[in-house]
């Protein structure tokens, strides 16, 4: 269970804290899990969730 609503939903970046308003947590929140509903995770035994965590590692060269 999350401690506080703002728990719900933590944006890091490279390891660095990211804080996001309300609107911006429920925006993040119900697109993810929109998208992963969608999805067959029953197919890996994932029927239902509790949290989800998403990495995304930029690969691009930055310079």
């Amino acid at each position: 269970m999350c401690k506080s609503e703002s728990d719900e939903v933590l944006l890091k970046i490279d390891n660095q804290m990211i804080p996001l308003n309300p609107f911006v947590r429920n925006f993040v929140k119900e697109t993810i899990q929109g998208m992963v509903k969608s999805l067959k995770t029953d197919e890996f035994g994932v029927n239902d969730f509790e949290k989800i965590e998403l990495l995304i590692r930029d690969d691009h060269d930055r310079h």
